[in-house]
């Protein structure tokens, strides 16, 4: 049995350098998967929010009654509370009771409905009002909107009825700018018409 032949092995210098260009590589692709990861998540909640819209209008036209789509204030895991989640409702009786048509829909980690009003006018009064909810046991502060049987809004005085979704550090960062990534839902305020926009 010949155990003359020889078998090569990688040098100390040549795995060294796989690992450098593997550590390049990755320097070069995760800031790409981050913006791809961050850009996704806006999207998820920009369409969340715009489904809960669709979802009132639906009901309100199925039944020929009014709902409304509130917009909650909710604390991330540090305590600040911005504007993180939706809900639609319907009035199910002449008596106006209000019933939800489904659970409080919580945005992606970090995503926020901005309270500026160039950005966001559909949160300004009219055709917003405010109040308060129970939310997981907690007294939580919303807006809401309310939305005819027609699919319009009601006491919209002019076209400007949208709502922008931002990353929450972006928003800190530009007050009345739009930030590079965005998700717009836009509602016609005569016929319903629900649009959304994403750079």
């Amino acid at each position: 049995m010949n155990r003359s032949a020889s078998f090569r092995a990688f040098s100390l210098v040549e795995l060294l350098l796989v690992v450098a260009i593997i550590g390049i590589l990755l320097v070069l692709t995760v800031p790409s998967l981050t913006n791809v990861s961050r850009s996704m998540s806006l999207s998820r909640s920009g369409q969340s929010l715009a489904d809960a819209i669709v979802l009132a209008q639906q009901q309100a036209a199925t039944l020929n009654r009014r709902a409304s789509v509130r917009l909650i204030k909710l604390p991330d895991e540090a305590g600040n509370v911005a504007y993180r989640g939706v809900q639609p409702w319907i009035v199910k009786d002449d008596a106006g009771t209000l019933a939800p048509l489904s659970r409080v829909i919580s945005f992606s980690s970090g995503i926020v409905i901005t309270a500026e009003p160039s950005l966001s006018p559909i949160l300004q009064s009219p055709p917003s009002t405010n109040g308060t909810m129970p939310v997981s046991g907690k007294t939580r502060d919303y807006v809401s909107f309310t939305v005819l049987a027609n699919g319009g809004l009601e006491n919209v005085t002019s076209t400007n009825s949208f709502l922008t979704l931002v990353h929450e550090n972006d928003s800190a960062k530009s007050a009345s700018a739009r930030p590079a990534n965005f998700f717009t839902v836009n509602i016609n305020p005569v016929t319903g018409e629900v649009s959304t926009f994403q750079p």
